[in-house]
């Protein structure tokens, strides 16, 4: 039978819930108190099937996830910075808005292309009017990553054209 934690990490994890059992339990916090007591039961008594216990921590995203993320907002300010320079009777202004990612199914990205957005202060172009929700509530990645692919065939260039545009968003 596979191990998941040997005796030496259990040791320290138990140390650590009950250390921050007790603070819960001085700051009268009995949710966080409970939650703690229970992950030291699962520990204690090797219930494996609930060693969720590091819920809060995702699958690291790739180096070219993270990437493809950068390269998706700087597509979405090129085509919004272009398409406020063009006069265009084919695109409307809801063609090139930026949806976000999907709450459920990308939810790793999503939170990835927030905190780029809100944490490291990036691509204001798609925060504009205090828009906080980029939920798009369907997934979107390999959507993007076509068009990020149709985009650095053109040359990544920020002066887009309307057929560009048009052929970047697959109109």
């Amino acid at each position: 039978m596979e191990q998941i934690f040997d005796e030496y990490q259990k040791l320290n994890l138990l140390n650590q819930f009950k250390i921050l059992r007790d603070i819960a339990s001085l700051r009268k916090n009995k949710h966080d108190e409970e939650l703690y007591d229970n992950n030291i039961k699962i520990l204690q008594y090797g219930f494996t099937h609930e060693y969720n216990l590091f819920e809060e921590f995702s699958t690291e995203m790739t180096s070219e996830q993270c990437e493809l993320v950068w390269d998706i907002l700087d597509l979405y300010c090129a085509m919004k910075h272009s398409y406020n320079t063009i006069n265009s009777e084919s695109i409307k202004e809801s063609d090139i808005y930026f949806k976000g990612f999907d709450g459920n199914n990308e939810s790793q990205i999503l939170s990835y292309c927030e905190f780029i957005l809100f944490n490291l202060n990036r691509f204001c172009e798609l925060t504009e009017n205090e828009r906080h929700d980029f939920n798009s509530h369907h997934e979107m990645y390999n959507e993007y990553k076509i068009m990020v692919d149709k985009w650095i065939k053109m040359g990544k260039h920020y002066n887009l054209s309307e057929k560009q545009i048009i052929e970047i968003l697959g109109l």
